[in-house]
């Protein structure tokens, strides 16, 4: 398959599973030593097509694309791509149940999958601005020091690092499952708990 094709497909499979919506997100590859494509802002993730992706290099100069602006978070791609040999694939989404869970500052830990999937375990970086250089900065220095394969961003989702966009994906896919069976148990627990309280009353 195709390469630009592979990204178009992965970005529909996301889409389908409600791990991003319409407008966000976004899905590269690394190219060469300097360069990657990489999906654009502001066209619908059910109806991109292989056409609309943007080839740029890392410092953001456009070399190949139908005029659409590459996503705003290609700076964090680049980094990334500039301290992680290893990485030729980078998905970015904002996971609802991930996000859930962090923004109520519930810990993703404590089930046998995580150590099973992520075995460089999970990173996490503290907020930066959406597509800002510092977000980027910080990143980068995470992905270095860890060799992670997943960082979660704090208000903003999570990015996986991969050998392809299908692998990427799948590691995302994975951490939303996971803080999915997290969130119900919180919600179930504490539903439980409520109603204990109100019998003991």
């Amino acid at each position: 398959m195709d390469i630009k094709e592979e990204i178009v497909r992965v970005f529909r499979v996301m889409y389908e599973r409600y791990m991003v919506s319409a407008l966000s997100g976004n899905i590269s590859v690394k190219i060469g030593e300097e360069g990657m494509i990489i999906t654009p802002s502001g066209i619908h993730r059910a109806f991109l097509r292989p056409e609309d992706l943007v080839v740029l290099r890392f410092d953001g100069k456009v070399l190949e694309g139908s005029g659409l602006k590459p996503s705003s978070e290609w700076r964090m791609h680049a980094e990334i791509y500039r301290v992680r040999d290893d990485v030729r694939a980078i998905v970015h989404a904002h996971v609802p149940y991930t996000m859930a869970l962090t923004l109520a500052g519930i810990e993703i830990s404590g089930l046998a999958e995580i150590e099973a999937i992520f075995r460089e375990g999970l990173s996490y970086a503290p907020y930066r601005p959406p597509g800002s250089v510092e977000l980027a900065n910080i990143v980068s220095k995470i992905a270095s020091k860890t060799r992670c394969k997943v960082i979660i961003l704090e208000n903003h989702g999570a990015v996986a690092l991969g050998k392809s966009p299908t692998e990427a994906e799948a590691l995302l896919e994975a951490l939303e499952e996971i803080s999915r069976i997290l969130f119900l148990k919180t919600t179930l627990k504490g539903m439980i708990e409520n109603i204990h309280n109100r019998g003991s009353t």
